[in-house]
């Protein structure tokens, strides 16, 4: 059996607080359970163009929208106690870890798994 809940930050500018989305997918063996997508107000609107450019949104699309911490309660149930997967997970780990430790969030118990260092593994086993 295979439970883990996928996790995607994006961020405004180079600090990782700055998240200004998150996608989340709950995957129950090859079942999907849960999806969501969020827009985030960063704690500063700070937006660097070459994030932009990466991921196309703009101070104005989250200018109205919460800040992490009035969303952090939908968001908690989908990763706590569950093994967090990410693309390059140093990175969407410390997001979450810069937003927690900015709004004052307790850390929930989660493990997480890379899948840039899992596809490394299985290629350099191919080799």
């Amino acid at each position: 059996m295979l439970d883990f809940t996928a996790i995607d930050f994006e961020t405004a500018n180079k600090y990782a607080n700055s998240a200004c989305s998150l996608a989340a997918v709950t995957m129950h063996d090859d079942i999907c359970t849960d999806e969501a997508y969020t827009l985030i107000k960063p704690p500063f609107m700070v937006f660097s163009p070459d994030n932009i450019r990466i991921h196309g949104i703009t101070p104005e699309q989250v200018e109205q929208k919460p800040h992490f911490d009035v969303l952090w309660e939908e968001i908690r149930p989908r990763i706590a106690g569950r093994i967090i997967v990410a693309h390059y997970a140093v990175f969407d780990t410390r997001v979450l870890r810069s937003l927690l430790k900015t709004y004052q969030l307790k850390t929930p118990d989660v493990s997480y798994a890379c899948t840039v260092e899992i596809s490394r593994t299985v290629t350099a086993q191919k080799a």
